[in-house]
């Protein structure tokens, strides 16, 4: 949790500029509609962590450990439309929300 209140215009920068990344996941690499739909994606903190990573450069050492999970930094390939992750193996699945549903995708031939 985020005891500053000065930091929430920064955060709330940052959510919006997510909904942008949205929005062109959704139209160019998908296919389907760029804007939104009826409800927001509700994600829990672990996601939101893993966005934040990027842009905390220091903690202080007394600050506690998170009980949060990192994601594995996805990476895709325009040319060929492949998305990968570091460990990527065949049984594995990549899930993307968008609104309220869920896509799970298999990892097939080291490809998503």
């Amino acid at each position: 949790m985020v005891s500053d209140v000065d930091l929430s215009p920064l955060l709330g920068s940052i959510l919006t500029t997510e909904a942008r990344h949205q929005g062109w996941i959704s139209s160019a690499v998908l296919q389907g509609n760029a804007w939104s739909v009826p409800e927001d994606t509700p994600v829990s903190f672990s996601p939101v962590y893993t966005a934040a990573l990027s842009f905390i450069t220091s903690c202080p050492e007394t600050n506690p450990t998170l009980p949060f999970t990192q994601f594995a930094a996805l990476a895709y390939d325009a040319a060929t439309g492949a998305v990968t992750y570091p460990g990527m193996k065949d049984g594995d699945f990549i899930a993307v929300y968008q609104g309220l549903s869920v896509g799970t995708y298999p990892v097939k031939n080291g490809k998503v």
